[in-house]
């Protein structure tokens, strides 16, 4: 009789251990990693083990194995499973060196809410060198940089984002830096280059400022560019309005 119970007990702890080793995760096999449940998948261990790119797009998707990714644009299923968490966009995540948390992306020192709904319909690419461009799509979209705000409600609008201070709009995009000054992309592209201190504008754009002072930068009719410095700290606005015409407005600020 004991020796019945003994042989029982035995098959039993044979059995449990097979089924444990069944259910272990081979981190070196890309095979064990895929067959595996999101839940019990260790993220940090497969990226570590150099098998990040067998974890499944489900498994990506589980909880916050998004944040855990160093650079998404490794790992194809990594970029599935955001484009599904956020469907509304079309993104393009390939290039660079792409993190995600929690609905923010950011490549270089450019960081993108993803949950604004504001933009939603855009297209986003991520820049090679750092950065993203962000174009209009399928609706309106509107979205902060630190703190500009880019309007692409136009038909064709786009900003190529290469750093926080540093974006190009392309025709009928608007930028509104922090100061309240607008500038409307007329023709071709426009490089704008912003600090605390002074806005730059390069290019064929109109210039609105908060004290209501408008100005026509470049020739629309040649498409000869011209470029403007906002000094905001010495309330001075330097104009070259073409390469033949430059000038000096000294502007008076509210109190």
């Amino acid at each position: 009789m004991y020796s019945k119970t003994i042989l029982t007990i035995f098959l039993i702890l044979v059995f449990c251990i097979e089924v444990t080793a069944d259910e272990t995760i081979d981190y070196s096999d890309s095979s064990s990693i895929a067959s595996a449940s999101p839940s019990e998948i260790d993220v940090t261990q497969a990226i570590a083990s150099g098998n990040g790119g067998s974890l499944t797009a489900e498994q990506w998707s589980y909880e916050n194995n998004l944040n855990l990714a160093e650079d998404i644009s490794l790992y194809p299923n990594a970029q599935e499973a955001i484009k599904s968490k956020h469907s509304g966009l079309t993104l393009s995540l390939t290039e660079g060196h792409v993190s995600y948390e929690n609905g923010m992306i950011k490549n270089g020192d450019v960081v993108l809410d993803l949950n604004n709904k504001d933009i939603a319909g855009t297209i986003i690419t991520a820049l090679d060198e750092g950065g993203f461009v962000v174009e209009r799509g399928s609706s309106d979209g509107s979205f902060e940089v630190q703190e500009n705000h880019i309007d692409l409600s136009n038909e064709g609008a786009k900003a190529e984002i290469k750093t926080n201070s540093h974006i190009i709009l392309s025709e009928d995009t608007i930028l509104t830096d922090a100061k309240g000054t607008k500038i409307i992309a007329v023709n071709g592209e426009t490089e704008v280059m912003v600090t605390d201190e002074e806005t730059s504008v390069d290019g064929i754009a109109i210039v609105n400022d908060a004290q209501k002072n408008s100005v026509m930068i470049g020739d629309f009719n040649t498409n000869e560019k011209g470029s403007m410095v906002l000094d905001y700290a010495n309330n001075v606005y330097v104009i070259e309005t073409t390469s033949l015409s430059t000038s000096k407005m000294e502007i008076e600020t509210e109190t």
